[in-house]
């Protein structure tokens, strides 16, 4: 059942949300190191006191960021498997859904990985949400007996992250980036990834 906004909490929403699109459209064409606050501002056409009201850091918006995807994979994860499809089905879409979402973006989502592994950054383990979403859903496909019961959830994991990883630093980059090409060949890595694991 979806939330019910009032206006103004659907303005702020929609102001956030305006904020970060800007940031990443910025960040891609300017770097993130050169892209300046003012210019964040100016291309989502609001002060740079709203966006500071939102933001206070360049990294908080990169966490905006990872929470936007997070949410989305949420999202798919609360909508379930479409009549007639299966756990593994919906575990595919999320991993699909995760991957493209970060490969319109390459350079930032990279910068995101890395500071989610950094112990220094306030991003530090921003990513154990996704990789939890993950863990659950692989979890729902050994209950189903698509997966080995006798193999360890992690392991599992490990290897479908894996694949994030691989596509995330050898993928297409933004110039080339056709979604239906690239939803094919994880289609195709992730088979070969769940091959050992399946019952």
């Amino acid at each position: 059942m979806e939330k019910a906004y009032g206006k103004r909490e659907l303005n702020k929403i929609n102001c956030r949300n305006s904020i970060l699109k800007a940031s990443r459209r910025l960040f891609k064409s300017r770097g993130y190191d050169d892209a300046m606050m003012e210019e964040i501002a100016s291309k989502a056409g609001i002060s740079k006191a709203t966006v500071y009201n939102y933001f206070p850091t360049k990294e908080s918006l990169l966490i905006g960021t990872a929470n936007e995807v997070i949410e989305h994979i949420e999202s798919i994860k609360e909508a379930g498997a479409p009549e007639g499809k299966n756990s593994e089905y919906l575990l595919l879409h999320m991993i699909k859904e995760f991957i493209i979402a970060n490969m319109e973006y390459p350079d930032l989502a990279r910068r995101i990985t890395y500071l989610n592994s950094c112990p220094t950054s306030s991003m530090y383990h921003t990513g154990d949400k996704m990789i939890e979403i993950i863990r659950e859903q692989v979890r729902e496909v050994q209950k189903e007996g698509i997966y080995r019961q006798d193999v360890d959830t992690e392991d599992i994991v490990h290897f479908i992250m894996g694949l994030y990883y691989i596509v995330q630093y050898h993928g297409p980059e933004t110039d080339d980036f056709k979604t239906e090409e690239l939803e094919k060949k994880l289609e195709s890595y992730f088979r070969m990834i769940t091959a050992p694991f399946r019952a």
